[in-house]
């Protein structure tokens, strides 16, 4: 046979195929099928012909042999009798002709048939169904009976949007297997065709199940109209930008139901159900929190109920209700029910409601009712008495999440339940008040007590205030701040960052309370990423209350909130855990950016003119994209110092912009700049002064301005260059030089030249005023102007006006045609520009054409239609009360005319109002706080701040000053706000300044300087606490001053300035002595210790240094031992030099004890003669390991080692 085997395999192949297979008897058959569709997929139709269902788990459709890979059916797949199976296909069948194949689970052709060309949108199709020949160009029926073309009606064309995921199969309404792709049950009786399409409303979701422990997930639709429906075209679908939609190909009859099922599409944590009709309107939707394995969620009733959650699974039947709840005549009930304990066991706390007590022995307590797990059964008598609660440990029966809990009574009817969709660790679902109806979620725990109501913080009330996510050393920590008059209770609230990712939540321990306007702070290990993460903080019942996100950390600062509670966050903060977040320095003047060599090595060079030495620690370098370098810890620039910092290609050549800014974010000095020429860098000229391109690279050193670089025009040579004349003068006729070019002009005309124009005035805060006269008074009112200060009209086409660089607005180009007069103003409102100004303050910027910034400002919070300008002569940026747009700036603001009022009307005057006070300075310029100082009259003192855009005066005590100022208040403190230097004038250079003596602390006193008798109470790390009379206050000392240790009740008598944090009553005192503390302590009083031991110490080392050295200093030996000595054994071996220094034994040496026997005694005579003395001197010496030696000195002579 062996010979013959190549011949068989020829015949085999060679063999004719039929174009038409034969059909199997009693099995299913191809009947219609779509391969060039106008819309949505391809489609192949079965048709079982026969009156069972059949099982066609695992067959395939495919195309002809070695074309696409076969679409395999899922597990389970049922085709009831005598109905259709559509099997979805995407980029299978050919259009120019292939083969369609019915293939069985063991890999039989059950069914085939070849087609050519196939028609845009119709169909091949079997007419009759199942057994018909078939017929080409047919309209697409799928899911129905085949239409003869003779009495077909056109088919709308399907709206399904094409997707990637399969067509669901059609299976008979059985409970659902292990399954990997989509599967749909339908009914199994026929469909009728040509049925009118009723109201979509009818077609419901009835039923969900998300979270199979076996199988697949699946959706149930229910009919509720009374005509069946076909679903061809609609879609299934989850939330919104989702997983991929179903589309569906099925009918469903009257009062009936559709089982869709699928894989992985439905999250087991909260997901939406949507249904979309064929013209992609929602019909119906549902939106779940999360669920439990192997329940569902269910409408009760069918179609037309509301859902409940954790159901049992009613696959393709009406879904069950619950047995009725019968209550019993003593009323017990469920009272507080605890299902995630942090440690311990699950438990239940029962409440008798009647009058009468009652034994509960046989009762049960169990979770659900027809699974769970196994109930918990009372076994012994157990009374609950009336009005009383009874705590039942439950140990792992209940689940954290959909579940329920049913009292049973001892003849098993359900008295009482609970169903509920999640809990909170550590919480309880309660009744409030106790055994009432109504249910509270995550209650503090309460077991065996009444329960108690929950109170959530007023919106924004609670705010995350500083986060040191990067420390050096110690842990990380979050700080909350408590904004609110009202105390915040935390427990169970957590701290977390991003949602399910991330480090571990921290949860807040029970019974932690933040006092109004006080901090809380959170320390954590891990949970915060260095390089950005996000800050959340969860309420009790885990819903987000307050996020803040951060792209970077800084290495040992914090980042925090200005001030406390405010709205504005910022970088590189000193971190201050539980206190006060520290001020803000003020932005250095002076440091600037003075060179920068984008070409080749890239390089930065800064600059400062600053008196002080700038510490530039966490400072950083950034060009347009937000790439930053920060500088090194203990970087720093001193006045005249050049700075040169590498850059490892930060900026581009081409051009770029490039900012310095603080650590907290604040931009010190930028530069948008173009490419340079080769060698040549962007350079200050002088240093600090303009910018200017193409000059000499000068790192460290100071700048120097471009150099020209043509040839002199009047270096060309003559024709008569040459003494002997040629028969072809071309020297003549034209020089040999090169011809005189314009670059006769230097480099420096490479950077265009723009006429100087200067940001004059800006209003960023408009209110009542309508500015730009539309008749309304918003934000579009906000302006800017410019001022020409040139002599003629200056073309502002293509300058641009712009917020702060890389954010904020969009930079607004002026556009063509735009100038402004000679010596003259223009004024853009936001309604032109669309730039939005910041109110609480920003930078503007006007750029030239060719993006170099011409003019910078920064301003600060201004009070409503104020501007912020120059002063027409002094060109120093203030702020103005009476705007001038198109007209030269008011020097004087309106203010400085207002009526003067005591110290007391200002503090009862309206916040952001301007004043005119005259009083005596009773405290100097930042004794207390930087940039403040105290003033008082004869009514009242107030606290005066000035801002950091005007100069500090020189203040001393007793100086009589007038004040133009704005009124603020600070945690109940008044305070007034000096915008400029002209706004405080000195009238007297001393005045007497009077002390008060009040009997109690009022408003009337805040900023007065008095004089109080104290009683001590406690020392705190910055203040001591004191009473006067019934009121406690806390007594602070001047910045430097250290706090004295004090026996406890002293009575002091001090002076000091009064004010107050919020209830919090303060005396600030100059100096220790201004405490008043008496000249004699109390007998209680402690000696002076460390005075004490100084002495002691003293006198112990001056007893050594006698025993030592003895009384003449240690320089000449004791006399009292001169008479004899104690030497050594010399060794004769060792060398004896004689030029060596004189070295004193150390104190306590001793010799080796090898030589300890040997003490001779040896006289030295003096080589030569000695004028002072001529005698022999013995001395004593305690041997070492060196041998003694002869040394002259001074004409003594002495022996020495």
């Amino acid at each position: 046979m062996k010979q013959y085997f190549w011949l068989w395999l020829l015949l085999v192949w060679l063999w004719p195929l039929p174009t038409q297979a034969q059909t199997h008897p009693a099995q299913v058959v191809l009947n219609e099928f779509l391969a060039l569709p106008s819309t949505g997929n391809e489609f192949v139709e079965l048709y079982n012909p026969t009156p069972t269902a059949l099982d066609l788990s695992g067959w395939a459709i495919d195309d002809m042999e070695g074309g696409s890979s076969p679409k395999i059916l899922s597990t389970p797949t049922i085709l009831a009798p005598n109905a259709w199976l559509v099997v979805s296909l995407s980029n299978v069948l050919n259009n120019s002709g292939d083969q369609v194949r019915l293939i069985d689970s063991a890999g039989q052709v059950i069914d085939q048939y070849s087609y050519s060309n196939a028609s845009p949108g119709l169909s091949w199709s079997r007419m009759p169904d199942g057994t018909g020949p078939w017929q080409a160009a047919t309209s697409p029926t799928p899911g129905n009976s085949n239409i003869s073309q003779s009495s077909a009606t056109p088919m709308p064309s399907s709206s399904v949007t094409p997707t990637s995921t399969s067509l669901p199969t059609l299976t008979p309404l059985v409970q659902a297997s292990p399954t990997s792709t989509p599967t749909v049950v339908v009914s199994p009786s026929p469909i009728p065709s040509a049925t009118p399409l009723p109201s979509p409303a009818l077609i419901r979701l009835n039923e969900l199940m998300a979270v199979p422990s076996a199988g697949k997930e699946w959706v149930e639709l229910y009919n509720a109209g009374a005509q069946t429906i076909n679903l061809h075209g609609w879609q299934l679908d989850d939330a919104a930008d989702g997983a991929s939609p179903i589309l569906l190909e099925a009918s469903i009859l009257p009062a009936s139901w559709l089982v869709i099922s699928m894989t992985n599409m439905y999250n087991n944590s909260g997901d939406e159900l949507r249904l979309f009709d064929s013209a992609g309107r929602l019909i119906d939707a549902f939106s779940y929190s999360a669920t439990t394995s192997d329940r569902t969620w269910a409408r009760m009733p069918d179609g037309t109920g509301a859902w409940l959650a954790n159901r049992v699974p009613s696959l393709g039947q009406s879904n069950p209700a619950d047995p009725p709840i019968v209550p019993t005549q003593a009323r017990v009930v469920i009272n507080e029910v605890m299902s995630q304990p942090i440690s311990g066991t699950d438990w239940v706390e029962l409440y008798n409601l009647g009058p009468d007590a009652l034994d509960l022995k046989g009762w049960k307590i169990d979770d659900q009712l027809a699974a769970g797990g196994a109930a918990h059964t009372i076994q012994t008598s157990t009374i609950i008495s009336p009005s009383s609660w009874l705590l039942i440990p439950l140990g792992t029966l209940l689940n954290a999440e959909l579940d329920s809990v049913h009292l049973i009574t001892d003849q098993g009817v359900v008295t009482d339940s609970l169903a509920y969709l999640s809990s909170v660790a550590e919480r309880t679902w309660s009744r409030m008040p106790d055994g009432a109806a109504t249910w509270q979620a995550a209650s503090r725990a309460s077991p065996a007590m009444a329960n108690r109501q929950n109170s959530s913080p007023e919106p924004n009330q609670l705010l995350i205030n500083e986060v040191l996510a990067w420390p050096t050393t110690g842990e990380e920590f979050v700080e909350l701040y408590n904004a609110g008059a009202t105390p915040i209770d935390l427990s169970g609230w957590w701290l977390d960052d991003q949602a399910n990712a991330g480090g571990a939540a921290l949860r807040i321990p029970d019974d932690t309370l933040i006092a109004p306007r006080s901090w809380y702070s959170i320390a954590s290990s891990g949970l915060l990423n260095d390089n950005g993460d996000l800050v959340r903080l969860l309420d009790y019942r885990l819903q987000e209350y307050a996020v803040w996100n951060y792209s970077s950390a800084l290495q040992g600062y914090s980042a925090g909130r200005w001030p406390d509670g405010g709205l504005n966050w910022y970088r590189g903060m000193r971190a201050s855990p539980n206190a006060r977040n520290h001020a803000l320095a003020a932005i250095p003047s002076g440091v600037v950016i003075n060179e920068i060599s984008p070409l080749g090595q890239e390089w930065i060079e800064l600059y400062s003119t600053n008196a002080d030495v700038i510490d530039l620690t966490g400072w950083s370098i950034s060009d347009s994209s937000g790439t930053t370098m920060r500088l090194a810890a203990k970087t720093s620039i001193q006045h005249g110092q050049f700075l040169t910092i590498t850059l490892s290609s930060l900026i581009n050549d081409s051009g770029d912009s490039v900012q310095l800014a603080m650590a907290d974010g604040r931009i010190v000095d930028q530069l948008s700049y173009t490419k340079p020429l080769a060698n040549t860098t962007w350079s200050r000229i002088p240093d600090a002064g303009s910018w200017q391109n193409n000059a000499p690279a000068t790192p460290n050193q100071p700048n120097r301005a471009p150099q020209p670089t043509a040839v002199p025009a009047t270096k060309t040579q003559k024709p008569t260059a040459t003494k002997k004349p040629t028969a072809t003068p071309r020297a003549t006729a034209k020089p040999k030089v090169s011809k005189p070019k314009a670059t006769a002009q230097p480099t420096l005309a490479v950077k265009a030249k723009y006429p100087q124009i200067q940001i004059n005035e800006v209003v960023p805060a408009p209110r009542t005023i309508d500015w730009n006269g539309d008749g309304e008074s918003n934000s579009n009112d906000e302006w800017i102007e410019l001022y020409n200060p040139n002599s003629y009209q200056v073309d502002l086409t293509g300058w641009q006006l712009d917020d702060q660089a890389d954010g904020g607005s969009r930079p607004w180009r002026l556009p063509v045609g735009m100038s402004i007069e000679a010596n003259g103003y223009l004024v853009v409102f936001a309604s032109q520009s669309k730039l939005s100004l910041t109110n609480s303050g920003e930078e503007l910027r006007l750029l030239q054409p060719n993006a170099v910034v011409a003019d910078l400002v920064s301003y600060a919070k201004l009070d409503y239609d104020h501007s912020w300008g120059r002063h027409p002569s002094s060109q120093q940026w203030q702020s103005f009360a009476q705007p001038s747009p198109k007209q030269a700036n008011n020097p004087a603001p309106s203010d400085s005319a207002a009526k003067q009022i005591s110290v007391r009307e200002a503090q009862q005057a309206a916040i952001d109002s301007h004043v005119s006070v005259e009083g005596v300075v009773s405290a100097e310029l930042n004794l207390f706080r930087q940039r403040a100082f105290y003033v008082q009259d004869s009514t009242a003192g107030i606290l005066v701040f000035i801002s950091n855009n005007a100069a500090l005066p020189s203040l001393k005590q007793g100086m009589v000053v007038r004040l133009q100022a704005t009124v603020g208040s600070y945690h109940q403190e008044p305070q007034l706000l000096i915008d400029a230097a002209d706004d405080l004038k000195i009238i007297k250079q001393q005045a007497d300044l009077v002390i008060h003596s009040p009997n109690r602390l009022d408003q009337a006193t805040l900023g007065q300087l008095v004089k109080l008798k104290l009683r001590f109470k406690q020392r705190n790390a910055d203040s001591l606490v004191v009473e006067f009379g019934s009121q406690q206050l806390q007594v602070r000392l001047a910045q430097g001053q250290s706090l004295p240790q004090l026996p406890s009740a002293i009575q002091l008598n001090a002076t000091g300035i009064v004010s107050r944090y919020d209830d919090v009553w303060r005396l600030q005192v100059r100096h220790v002595a201004d405490l008043g503390v008496p000249q004699r302590l109390p007998a209680t009083s402690q000696p002076n210790l460390p005075m004490l031991w100084a002495w002691v110490l003293g006198l112990i080392g001056l007893g050594w240094l006698v025993r030592y050295y003895g009384f003449t200093g240690g320089t000449i030996p004791k006399r009292g031992v001169l008479a004899q000595a104690k030497l050594t054994i010399l060794r004769p071996s060792v060398p004896r030099p004689t030029n060596q220094a004189y070295k004193k034994p150390r104190f306590g040496q001793r010799f080796q004890r090898l030589h300890a026997k040997a003490l001779l005694q040896r006289q030295c005579r003096c080589r030569k003669a000695c004028e002072k003395s001529r005698q022999n001197q013995v001395i004593s010496y305690r041997a070492t390991a060196q041998s003694p030696r002869l040394w002259h000195r001074g004409g003594q002579c002495q022996c020495h080692h």
